[in-house]
């Protein structure tokens, strides 16, 4: 066996970056500026409540409401794309303050 011994073995700790994963360009969002809450209101008001108030139970009256509402919503505040911003990564080695100490 030729001169290979644990008696010179060195340990390294050598830290990298975390590498980013690809995360996704765009979120979804809405937009609720002053015109969008006047066509929200808009609508609510033109709305007939009389299948509303004609329902029998409340459980019914609530889907009918929540249905209402939830369709003027997406009318008024429309979901759209909105793209993120992506911060570049450093390819700097990072030393921490230990490695930084052995240096000097």
């Amino acid at each position: 066996i030729t001169g290979i011994s644990d008696h010179h073995a060195q340990v390294a700790d050598i830290r990298v970056g975390v590498f980013q994963t690809k995360s996704p360009a765009f979120k979804f969002g809405r937009s609720f500026s002053e015109d969008s809450i006047r066509v929200f209101r808009f609508l609510l008001q033109k709305e007939s409540w009389d299948k509303l108030l004609s329902s029998e139970g409340i459980d019914k009256k609530f889907e009918y409401f929540m249905s209402v509402m939830e369709y003027n919503y997406d009318v008024a505040f429309p979901e759209r794309k909105i793209n993120i911003k992506v911060k570049k990564a450093s390819n700097k080695v990072r030393l921490d303050p230990i490695t930084l100490e052995l240096r000097e």
